[in-house]
């Protein structure tokens, strides 16, 4: 609900059950593909691990 100052308007848009699934799926994509990056080693440390 958006509240101005003369009225209460509604969005154009309803939120469902089914587009709150579908955004708890995406969020939870996200969060495992920045997981997936903060562990990632760095160069220098992929560097050393090849010549030994």
């Amino acid at each position: 609900m958006i509240v101005s100052n003369d009225s209460i308007m509604k969005p154009p848009y309803d939120i469902t059950s089914n587009i709150l699934q579908l955004l708890t799926a995406i969020s939870e994509q996200i969060g495992e593909v920045k997981a997936v990056h903060l562990h990632r080693p760095s160069r220098l440390t992929r560097y050393r691990r090849v010549k030994k």
